[in-house]
C-alpha cells in the first residue's frame, strides 16, 4: 500500500495519513510491548487506505520498536512469527 497501489483490488485510490486512526488525539498510540515488565511504548503510525474496496493497513515507524518486538518474539513474550 506504500507504493500507492492497494494489494488486495489494485486500484490507485489509496491514500495516507499520520496516525490516522485518530487514537489518543490523533497524535500517538500506545503499544503493550509484552508482559509488565517489558513495558510500552508510545509510537506514532501511518496508516493506509483503499477508497476503492476499503483496505486498511497500519504501519509502526519507529525503527526502536520494531527491533524491541522482534526480540520479545524472539524471547517467547507476546509477539510471535506469523505464519
Amino acid at each position: 500500500m506504500n507504493k500507492g497501489v492497494c494489494p488486495k483490488c489494485h486500484s490507485a485510490s489509496v491514500y495516507t495519513a499520520d496516525n490516522g486512526t485518530g487514537i489518543q488525539r490523533g497524535e500517538t498510540i500506545t503499544l503493550t510491548l509484552g508482559g509488565m515488565l517489558d513495558g510500552v511504548a508510545t509510537i506514532k503510525i501511518r496508516d493506509y487506505v483503499c477508497t476503492n474496496c476499503g483496505y486498511w493497513e497500519s504501519y509502526i515507524e519507529d525503527p526502536k520498536t520494531l527491533v524491541k518486538i522482534g526480540e520479545l518474539a524472539q524471547a517467547g513474550k507476546r509477539w510471535k512469527k506469523a505464519e
